[in-house]
């Protein structure tokens, strides 16, 4: 996954991955961070992929739009999402995101 090019707006996504979960969902906790469940396995780059699918369809935007800016190898992900302000995808999570979880 490349980095957008500098310059462009964009938001960044902090994301605590889950692999190799039953389900993929995309969960916000109580204490507002944001977690991710995925089915695939952390195997080349799978469950990177899917991520990036899943907060796309979450946010209706093209996953051609999200880049994996850090954590390639960690639970700990950073996303860009090209095209889109801090406060835009604070107020789109908000919407598609609405019951809070226990951590």
């Amino acid at each position: 996954m490349n980095q957008p090019p500098r310059g462009e707006d964009q938001a960044v996504l902090d994301v605590m991955a889950k692999p190799g979960s039953g389900r993929s969902e995309l969960i916000r906790l109580r204490d507002g961070s944001l977690r991710a469940s995925l089915k695939s396995r952390p195997v080349e780059g799978q469950a990177n992929e899917e991520l990036v699918r899943l907060v796309g369809k979450t946010l209706k935007i093209s996953p051609s739009k999200i880049h994996l800016v850090s954590g390639q190898r960690s639970k700990r992900k950073l996303l860009a999402i090209k095209g889109m302000d801090k406060e835009t995808l604070s107020e789109l999570l908000m919407v598609r995101l609405v019951s809070p979880k226990e951590p």
